[in-house]
């Protein structure tokens, strides 16, 4: 629940998300019920901790699959790991599913890393997307 909350999103705060197994069963199994496939690859610290993971859904039917998170625990940061789970992943779906021909991801402008990685990768901007927070 710690990793979404973790990812730099400048002045806007998330609460931290309490999952558990019935919980993420309940989110595979309504994206399955949706015509969708779930990718997700993690990186797990030899104490079982979760310290990266990567999401990707894909619907059975088109050419897109959508990019959900990429995300690393703060306490793990500096290793690459936010790289790692996302390029295991996209090749998990690329051995799959070779048909798909664009990732739809997003990034807040403030989250350098996951940008640097995009980039790496090949991603390229295509639209802006504005979001605003209330306050008070």
């Amino acid at each position: 629940g710690q990793l979404a909350v973790d990812a730099p999103t400048g002045e806007v705060d998330y609460e931290e998300e309490v999952m558990t197994t019935e919980r993420l069963a309940q989110r595979y199994a309504m994206s399955a019920d949706m015509g969708r496939e779930t990718y997700e690859t993690v990186a797990v610290t030899p104490d079982g901790v979760v310290a990266a993971q990567s999401t990707l859904q894909v619907p059975l039917a088109g050419e897109d699959a959508f990019q959900w998170g990429t995300f690393v625990h703060r306490e793990h940061r500096g290793h690459r790991l936010g790289l790692a789970v996302k390029v295991a992943n996209l090749r998990a779906v690329q051995e799959k599913r070779p048909q798909l021909r664009r990732v739809v991801t997003q990034n807040g402008e403030t989250n350098g890393y996951m940008i640097s990685i995009n980039e790496e990768l090949g991603f390229a901007p295509v639209e802006a997307s504005v979001e605003l927070v209330r306050r008070g």
